[in-house]
């Protein structure tokens, strides 16, 4: 928490509070109010280029609403709710453990088990099952999961090969590789297969 709060409000007052809000306070506008041609903040394409050419992620096709909302949430975090983007875009420049860690919370990592129930329903009813029926029992059945977070849709499609293999009582190998741009998120993956999460 950055204990940044403008008002502390019951929950029937808070729509007409949002509504009255001087958008000219929030940090999603440069200080001036300049903007970019395509409405973005000029401070925005001048960080990205930043993480860029200084950290091993690209995000230049990001949502520019998504990378905004979460760099004014890093920033105020960084500067105690000071919503001054041109100091923080100093600080990134001067400060690369900063810069690493506004990396790391661009990162988007949302898994849940069985995450998106009919695209998993028809990889269990269509798709998996005649995976399984044509592998040969010579060779391991391999299935790769990029982008896999925390590995808990790589689970659910591990149980689902093996539900198959057993129903279709085959002696086939399965290979499961996982692979995400975030090594803590695939850390944390790894370390529930070894129970040390």
């Amino acid at each position: 928490m950055t204990g940044a709060v403008d008002l502390v409000l019951p929950v029937a007052e808070i729509p007409e509070a949002l509504v009255k809000r001087d958008p000219q306070k929030t940090v999603t506008h440069a200080r001036d109010g300049s903007a970019s041609r395509d409405g973005a903040p000029d401070w925005l394409p001048k960080i990205i280029d930043l993480l860029h050419t200084k950290t091993a992620h690209d995000f230049r096709l990001y949502k520019q609403g998504t990378l905004q909302r979460r760099i004014e949430r890093r920033m105020a975090m960084a500067m105690s709710g000071a919503d001054d983007m041109e100091r923080y875009l100093e600080i990134l420049r001067g400060d690369a453990n900063e810069l690493e860690l506004l990396a790391k919370d661009l990162l988007i990592n949302v898994t849940s088990f069985f995450r998106d129930p009919k695209v998993f329903e028809l990889l269990e009813k269509k798709i998996i099952p005649d995976l399984v029926r044509n592998q040969t029992s010579d060779q391991p059945l391999r299935i790769w999961i990029a982008g896999c977070s925390t590995g808990e849709e790589t689970y659910s499609l591990a149980m689902l090969f093996r539900e198959a293999i057993a129903a279709a009582k085959r002696n086939i190998k399965l290979q499961v590789f996982a692979s995400d741009v975030d090594p803590d998120a695939v850390a944390r993956a790894g370390g529930a297969l070894s129970g040390n999460d």
